[in-house]
C-alpha cells in the first residue's frame, strides 16, 4: 500500500509538472536564435527570436533574453518574443517582483514606465514600487499617494 501510494504521488508530480508553462527550450539555426516550447494560452510554439546574435544570446529567465544588442521579453500573452524598446543589455538587470532595470529605464514585465530613474527606484512588495516621490503598481503611475509614508500590507495598501 505504501509503494503504491508514493508511486501515485510521483506519477500526479510529474503530471501536473508536464502541464505547467516551464519555458522554452532554446537553439541556433540558421544564424538567429529560436525558441520551442509549449505554453498554456498558446499551445506548442517554435518561433524565432527577431534580430538575435547566437554568439552572445543569454538566456535570463523563462520571460527574459539578451545578446550584445538587445533584450527580449516573452509573456503570456505575447505569442513571441519581442524586443524591448530601450533597454541596455550591459546593464539590464531582474528586480523583485515582475520589475527590471537598466541604468536609466524601468520596466514592469515589458512595459516601459515613463521617464528615467536614477538609484532611489525601489520594489516595495509584490507590483508595487516607488521613487522618493512616486508610487507605482505595475506601470502605472498611482495618483495622489505620498511616497514617504506609503507601505504594502499583505493584499492591500495604506498610507501610515
Amino acid at each position: 500500500m505504501k509503494r503504491q501510494t508514493i508511486l501515485s504521488f510521483f506519477s500526479l508530480c510529474f503530471l501536473l509538472s508536464s502541464c505547467m508553462n516551464m519555458g522554452p527550450n532554446f537553439y541556433e539555426k540558421e544564424g538567429h536564435m529560436y525558441a520551442k516550447g509549449y505554453n498554456f494560452k498558446w499551445g506548442d510554439y517554435d518561433v524565432l527570436i527577431p534580430e538575435s546574435d547566437p554568439a552572445t544570446f543569454e538566456v535570463i529567465n523563462i520571460y527574459y533574453s539578451k545578446d550584445a544588442k538587445h533584450v527580449w521579453f516573452v509573456g503570456l500573452y505575447h505569442r513571441g518574443f519581442h524586443i524591448m524598446k530601450d533597454a541596455d543589455p550591459t546593464t539590464f538587470v531582474l528586480l523583485d517582483g515582475n520589475f527590471c532595470r537598466d541604468s536609466l529605464h524601468v520596466w514592469f514585465n515589458d512595459c516601459q514606465l515613463p521617464g528615467t530613474f536614477g538609484n532611489d527606484f525601489h520594489v516595495i512588495k509584490g507590483a508595487y514600487a516607488k521613487t522618493d516621490s512616486t508610487v507605482y503598481k505595475g506601470c502605472h503611475k498611482m495618483e495622489n499617494i505620498d511616497a514617504a509614508t506609503f507601505v504594502v500590507h499583505d493584499s492591500y495598501r495604506r498610507q501610515k
